[in-house]
């Protein structure tokens, strides 16, 4: 499933590119979750490429679209974390949650900055893995979700350099058939480069 979303992805924005202005853009982030559903973990790491085209050079509203993938692990104590008589003390899960994003961006820009206000749809795909002393299990769900976001853009030149906040909600996946959501909330640092009057 989450290779025919990227497909698609790239069939959309592919064409767009190459008559209009664009950007590439790399996030780097952290992630936090709304629900204790997974814990222990209760953070990730957060990577990801994005790339925003502008289909009418008069309107500032531009079709933004990417993927990032966020790992976090944890370790969850049964009684105090040692290893005593052959016990098993502490379980070990590690989350990986695949991307997809789509949606529209107003970024107006003044001068060298742009501010943003965004919205669209996540396909997120969550892989879950979790070992203890007995063994190892994993599982794997996709579900779909809705996000907002805001943020702030230096341009220097060909080169841009900003903050971002993102907030994803109404999400919804089920490894090991147990109901999870992803909702939460991602900060990271942006870093890429400007194409045609983007600059």
């Amino acid at each position: 499933m989450l290779r025919t979303v990227l497909i698609v992805l790239a069939t959309v924005f592919a064409p767009m590119a190459i008559a209009s202005n664009f950007n590439a853009t790399l996030i780097v982030g952290d992630r936090t979750f709304s629900q204790s559903d997974w814990e222990p973990v209760d953070r990730a790491t957060m990577v990801g490429v994005f790339s925003d085209v502008r289909p009418y050079e008069a309107v500032p509203l531009y079709v933004s679209g990417g993927i990032q993938v966020s790992t976090g692990n944890g370790r969850e104590c049964y009684d105090n974390c040692s290893s005593s008589g052959g016990q098993i003390t502490s379980r070990r899960t590690r989350l990986e949650l695949s991307e997809v994003v789509l949606g529209f961006k107003l970024m107006p820009r003044v001068g060298d900055l742009s501010l943003y206000l965004g919205a669209g749809a996540s396909y997120i795909e969550a892989d879950v893995q979790v070992s203890d002393g007995y063994g190892r299990a994993s599982d794997q769900d996709g579900g779909y979700g809705f996000y907002g976001q805001a943020g702030l853009i230096w341009h220097w030149g060909p080169w841009h350099l900003g903050l971002e906040a993102r907030e994803v909600v109404g999400s919804k996946v089920a490894p090991f058939g147990m109901d999870s959501d992803v909702d939460g909330l991602t900060l990271g640092v942006l870093a890429g480069m400007d194409w045609g009057a983007a600059q």
